[in-house]
């Protein structure tokens, strides 16, 4: 399956705010059974009797076992946190992947519009270069993705009308896709009380289906470089740098250099004759 260079970088990063979630929810947990193990009329004490050693503690000064409340609240603002940077990280990849579709085809056509969601700005600029849309289901994820991170941002209470239409239009869709398959199974599409609170579940299934989509749009995208486009790419990063004299020796390993790079990173193979062009220019005096 192809794939773009820029999924090399991102999914990695996902998994490192997926496994710092992960390290949340340990510590959490350790905390929890710290509590629990203290006799009732310890947990009478305030954290500054009990964590006297901490230098925190004086700052929340409750009875420990309120802790577990404050906990709890913390969990929700934390799930939210992470959502929120991961999707982040995922709106920069689109922009990068717009660009990569503009610079590897040569695309003419408008330009990112911020106003615009990026999943709007990615199908524009496919449609108005005559390709096929991406799959629908990726590109109403993304929306719904788009609408959570914003509401959590904006610490909203209650859901926009534009998110409440969303939801009415493609929740039970997003359902079909995600939830009937059991791919993710605590989350509602067609829910919008409450939106910008996060579950432990609920965030768990975010990050994995803003990863699959990730990994399904780049897959998609891959496709649609231009073979050529990949192959001058390759050859600035592998021998922008250089400046020597070539032969057909040369030439031949430089060729034979892009092609296993580019089944590496890409999934694709480009023909010597898309090579010999760059090979023969870049980085030679």
């Amino acid at each position: 399956m192809a794939r773009t260079h820029l999924q090399q970088d991102f999914v990695p990063t996902i998994d490192k705010l997926n496994d710092q979630l992960w390290y949340f929810l340990f510590a959490s947990e350790e905390l929890n059974k710290q509590i629990s193990s203290f006799s009732t009329r310890a947990r009478e004490n305030y954290t500054t009797d009990l964590f006297h050693t901490n230098p925190y503690s004086s700052r929340i000064h409750i009875p420990v076992a309120q802790l577990l409340e404050q906990q709890q609240r913390n969990k929700q603002f934390t799930f939210g946190s992470y959502f929120s940077s991961a999707y982040e990280t995922f709106s920069y990849y689109l922009r990068e992947l717009f660009q990569a579709l503009v610079t590897f085809n040569g695309y003419a056509g408008p330009s990112w519009r911020s106003s615009d969601g990026p999943e709007r700005n990615i199908e524009r600029l496919i449609h108005n270069n005559g390709l096929p849309s991406p799959p629908i289901r990726i590109l109403r994820t993304i929306g719904y993705l788009r609408y959570k991170r914003n509401h959590f941002t904006h610490l909203a209470t209650s859901a926009s009308p534009v998110f409440t239409s969303f939801a009415r239009l493609h929740g039970a869709d997003l359902n079909n896709d995600w939830v009937i398959p059991k791919i993710v199974t605590h989350l509602d599409f067609t829910a919008t009380t409450n939106p910008s609170e996060f579950t432990q579940e609920g965030t768990i299934d975010l990050f994995k289906i803003l990863r699959i989509v990730l990994i399904e749009l780049d897959e998609y995208t891959g496709g649609l470089l231009d073979i050529k486009g990949i192959t001058h790419y390759l050859a600035n990063q592998i021998f922008g740098h250089e400046s020597i004299r070539t032969n057909l020796f040369i030439r031949r390993q430089r060729t034979s250099r892009i092609q296993t790079q580019a089944r590496m990173i890409f999934q694709r193979k480009p023909a010597e004759a898309d090579c010999t062009p760059f090979v023969a220019t870049i980085g030679v005096r």
